[in-house]
């Protein structure tokens, strides 16, 4: 390669974002994920029975799911 093809422009100061603090929730939600799917795979249905719903409902959370009824705009108002 030419010396011309390495170098890049230099990025200006608009072109950078800020970089956002990294929380490590999606990657224990993977982990979760994969170790209930060890556990299915060892067949241990009843250690599966106990673990499932809080395994997916971190994960849910932690891949960005939101609680709809949050949302006024979809339900309306909410009564008083």
């Amino acid at each position: 390669m030419k010396m011309e093809e390495q170098k890049q422009s230099p990025r200006s100061s608009a072109d950078m974002k800020p970089l956002k603090r990294k929380t490590g929730s999606t990657e224990s939600a993977w982990l979760l994920l994969a170790l209930m799917s060890y556990v299915v795979f060892q067949e241990n249905t009843e250690l599966v029975e106990v673990i499932i719903w809080p395994f997916i409902t971190y994960a849910s959370i932690a891949f960005g799911l939101k609680r709809v009824d949050l949302s006024d705009k979809l339900w309306g108002s909410k009564p008083n």
